[in-house]
This record gives C-alpha cells, structure tokens and sequence, in this order.
C-alpha cells in the first residue's frame, strides 16, 4: 500500500487524490484517448489558455483554479509560485506527489478535491 493512503483521513478525498495520482481520472488528457482526440488537441474547456488539460494543467497553471491556488496554505503558495518556470513547478509538483509528509499530503490531497470539485461543478454549469 502506498504511504500516502494512510495519511489522508477522508476517504472521497483519498480517493480523488488516488485516481489523480494513478491518471484515472476525467481530465481531457485521458478522455480524449477515448474519443480518439490527439493528445495535443485535448484542450481544456474551462480556460482559453489552448493548454493540454492534464494533471500539470489542472493543479498549476489553469485560471480557473487560481483563487483557489490563492487561498491556499502558505505551503502549499510557495509550491505553486516558487519558481517562475513550469518545468520547475513541475519537478517541484512531482516531488510534493510523491511526498510521505503527512502535513504536506493532506494540504495537496485537499487542493486536488477542491479543484476536481470546482471543475465538475464548471462543466455542469457548462451543459444546463
């Protein structure tokens, strides 16, 4: 069992977190391998960036989920806004995922459900 399961407490955010950890998920990035979408064309439909919904996209980039990149801990901050590159959030990013830091996985598991929270909530909105 992976560290990290032992560290969240809730079980929805566990799992929201699992399956955005695993890419099993709803991000354009995977459903587009279903709709036969090249995967540079899977386009987030929250954003007119023209960016690749995938996991980079949704947690540090896609302004749709700034306020919440905003309001979050200052942990959290220094992760999205340290470094000015996406190739340094990044690596910064996959070192933070892959973490058995118990305060650090419940601030990142809760920004991850906060974010597939709000954007369920968008694309809901998008098809009434």
């Amino acid at each position: 069992m992976e560290e990290y399961l032992s560290l969240i407490d809730s079980p929805t955010i566990r799992r929201t977190f699992s399956q955005y950890r695993a890419s099993n998920h709803k991000l354009q990035i995977e459903r587009g391998r279903y709709e036969n979408v090249s995967r540079e064309q899977r386009f987030c439909k929250l954003c007119n960036n023209g960016e690749v919904k995938n996991e980079y996209h949704l947690a540090l980039s896609c302004p749709k989920y700034e306020e919440l990149r905003n309001n979050s801990n200052n942990i959290l901050k220094n992760l999205f806004y340290l470094n000015n590159t996406m190739e340094g959030k990044q690596k910064l990013f996959e070192h933070a995922m892959s973490s058995d830091d118990a305060v650090l996985v419940n601030l990142l598991s809760k920004y991850i459900f906060h974010c597939f929270s709000e954007r369920d909530k968008s694309l809901k909105s998008m098809e009434d």
